[in-house]
């Protein structure tokens, strides 16, 4: 199954990809609300929006894919119009497919890995990782 879940920082997390759509839906569990988003093929990009609103005040977190390049194994993505690559490594590529993959990026000066243990991703399941756990770690 494509999914995730888990705890990111001090919340819950839930993660669902749909290989078919290329679509993955993001729920978090954060400041009281559940949070849902949905990254997908828009009309100009792909990628979706995190938003929730606290008192008066809206967070929102725009990610889009910019690029795929599988030659240096890394994934571009544009969060709130900063481009951020995504660099993964792996012990292993077989089938088309990462084996135990981590994924590493610096946003803002921070570094950011996570790695997906016991779990394989090609490029398109590894695109919408980086949109759901990215994505959620800094909404």
């Amino acid at each position: 199954d494509h999914s995730i879940a888990g705890s990111i920082k001090d919340f819950v997390v839930f993660g669902n990809v749909s290989e078919e759509k290329f679509e993955s839906e993001l729920f978090m569990k954060k400041d009281g609300q559940l949070i849902h988003s949905v990254f997908a093929k828009q009309e100009s990009y792909i990628g979706g929006i995190i938003s929730h609103t606290v008192e008066s005040q809206t967070f929102e977190t725009r990610i889009e894919l910019v690029k795929i390049d599988q030659k240096e194994k890394v994934i571009t993505v544009k969060i709130n119009g900063q481009e951020v690559p995504v660099k993964i490594t792996s012990p292993e590529f077989k089938n088309g497919h990462f084996i135990n993959p981590t994924y590493s990026a610096t946003v803002d000066g921070k570094n950011i890995e996570f790695t997906m243990e016991g779990a394989q991703a090609c490029y398109g399941f590894s695109s919408h990782l980086v949109f759901l756990i990215l994505g959620a770690y800094l909404h």
